[in-house]
Order: structure tokens, then C-alpha cells, then sequence
């Protein structure tokens, strides 16, 4: 599950480098700072959709949760990755370079690099940016896809795709996107998962009613 927050980390850096394409991706997806996105899942494993809500913020930061029976929070706080499954009170934490998809957890690391490429194209009002790593190979990519509306010339995103080597795919489609005031103080709390959080009743701040019954981990956290 938490392979879905990658693709949003690429959001998270202002300045990647001289690329045209490159900053006309970074001018699209900037558009959406801060937001909050609903949007269904899938696999290519499956033909069921999962909904789920996301908070994007900026600069490392973001907050996805799942509708009922998925009970994970998935935080990124600007310097970790923390995935929390709230039903058996089990807490992971990784950098934001971790895995595959390093590059879209830490994506500073395109300025000044070519060993990634963006491509870009437009198709009537749909325009699409892949992101390719030259050493995870050409079967690992990121597919972003925005749409243009005809009337405004405003661009909104509806989706993108996560391509492995291994053949795995994930879908992610938007349906709702919302921008939020950059100074609200829930803003900020989007983006923590604090002890007395997870302690609490609190930890869930999306937009899902659910009935939650721990099964308490005794281990410590990952």
C-alpha cells in the first residue's frame, strides 16, 4: 500500500534542474500545493478499486490513509516514511530514499543528474509525464497524468501509473482534488503521528468512519 505515497514524494522538492521537461513538471504538479486528493486504487491483481484520501503539502510532506477494512496511515514527515497499521499498533520507519522509488522519496536527487529521464506527451487534452531511472531500468517508470481543460487552459490531475519490472502495476484515479490554505494549523498536524497519536483516537484524520478494534503489537516497532 504504501508503494502509492511514492509517486506524490516527486512533489516534494521546488528546484530539480534545467530540464524544460522537467520544469514543466514541476510548474504542473506545483499547481496542487497544498491539496487534499481522493482517489481509488488498483493493482493489476486485482480488479477491485480501494478508495483512499491524501495530503499533500510540500517539501517531504504528506498523509494517506484508506477506507475501512484498511486500517494503515502512511506519513511522510519531510524526513521519514512512517507506515503505521493501527490494528495491530505496528509502526515502520524508513528514509525517504528507501526502495525502488528512491528517486520520488527523495527527488533532489534529479538536479544535476541524468540519470533520469522525464518524457513527456501531449494527446488532445491529456498530457502525460513518465519518469524513468536509468538504474532500476527501463521497466520501472512512473506515468503522471494531467488534463487540460479546453474552456480555462487550467490543468488538473486525474491519476497516475507505478510500472515495476516485476510486472506489478498500480492505478491510482483521481476523483476529487481540493486546495487548502497553506496556513491552517490542522495543515500541520496532517503531517505527524506522534506517540499520544497513536495512543489516542486521534490517529485517523481523514474522511472514513470506522470502528476500530487493536490487536495490540508487544513487540517494539520496526
Amino acid at each position: 500500500m504504501y508503494k502509492l505515497l511514492f509517486i506524490f514524494v516527486i512533489f516534494l522538492h521546488h528546484n530539480i534542474n534545467s530540464d524544460p521537461i522537467k520544469k514543466d513538471l514541476l510548474k504542473d504538479i506545483q499547481l496542487f500545493y497544498p491539496s487534499e486528493i481522493f482517489f481509488e486504487q488498483r493493482t493489476n491483481s486485482t480488479d477491485n478499486y480501494i478508495k483512499g484520501w491524501m495530503v499533500i503539502g510540500g517539501k517531504g510532506l504528506a498523509r494517506t490513509e484508506f477506507s475501512p477494512p484498511n486500517n494503515l496511515v502512511i506519513v511522510a514527515d519531510g524526513n521519514w516514511l512512517i507506515l503505521y497499521d493501527a490494528q495491530y499498533d505496528r509502526t515502520s520507519y524508513f528514509p525517504l530514499s528507501y526502495g525502488l522509488f528512491n528517486i520520488l522519496l527523495e527527488p533532489k536527487k534529479l538536479k544535476d543528474n541524468d540519470d533520469y529521464i522525464v518524457k513527456k506527451s501531449i494527446n488532445g487534452n491529456l498530457i502525460s509525464y513518465t519518469v524513468i531511472s536509468k538504474k532500476s531500468g527501463r521497466d520501472n517508470m512512473i506515468e503522471l497524468f494531467f488534463r487540460i481543460d479546453k474552456e480555462t487552459s487550467k490543468k488538473e490531475i486525474v491519476g497516475w501509473n507505478i510500472l515495476e519490472g516485476n510486472g506489478n502495476v498500480t492505478n491510482i484515479k483521481i476523483t476529487e482534488v481540493r486546495k487548502l490554505e497553506t496556513r491552517t494549523k490542522k495543515l500541520k498536524k496532517y503531517f505527524s503521528l506522534t506517540e499520544a497519536m497513536r495512543k489516542g483516537s486521534n490517529v485517523f484524520l481523514g474522511p472514513y468512519k470506522r470502528e476500530l478494534k487493536k490487536i495490540p503489537n508487544h513487540g517494539k516497532p520496526n
